[in-house]
């Protein structure tokens, strides 16, 4: 799943921008406990996007998507390979299915695994960042299918 495509088959789940911010939230939350580590976490929480489709000129703005960027800092480059470890066997056991498992095409080939959740739609990428400097970070971008707003309420003040 492209998790900004929405599926012609498959019209988009039925949700507020709050739901959505606080859906985004919980799963962040499962994904730092399945890392199992504890460093210092980045702020600030989940934020609301516009999907494609999307036609603000004609009011049809109901369409938006959650992003919640986030990363672990503050420990070791080993502990944090061990909580991208932990959730490479975790989040499975939790229905996310690893999508892609690789090495960045970058200076310092930092770990990328890309997991993705059709139940929840969301997908999660995950990767190491500067392990060989002096602030390595374990870094996840979750990102949600697009999901449409109830009734006629509009998505565009929620960004």
């Amino acid at each position: 799943m492209d998790s900004t495509e929405a599926r012609e088959e498959d019209p988009p789940a039925i949700k507020s921008a709050d739901e959505g911010r606080q859906e985004a939230a919980e799963i962040s939350s499962a994904i730092l406990d399945a890392a199992g580590i504890r460093g210092e976490v980045t702020e600030p929480g989940p934020g609301v996007s516009d999907c494609p489709g999307n036609d603000r000129a004609t009011g049809n703005d109901r369409l938006f998507l959650m992003r919640h960027p986030w990363s672990i800092y503050g420990l070791p480059t080993a502990k944090l390979e061990e909580g991208l470890d932990n959730l490479r066997r975790e989040l499975p056991r939790q229905g996310w299915e690893i999508i892609e498992d690789r090495r960045a095409d970058s200076p310092d080939r930092q770990p990328v695994v890309l997991f993705e959740n059709r139940t929840l739609e969301y997908a999660a990428h995950v990767s190491l960042i500067g392990p060989d400097s002096d602030d390595p970070r374990l870094h996840v971008s979750l990102v949600s299918a697009c999901f449409s707003t109830p009734g006629h309420e509009s998505a565009k003040n929620e960004h």
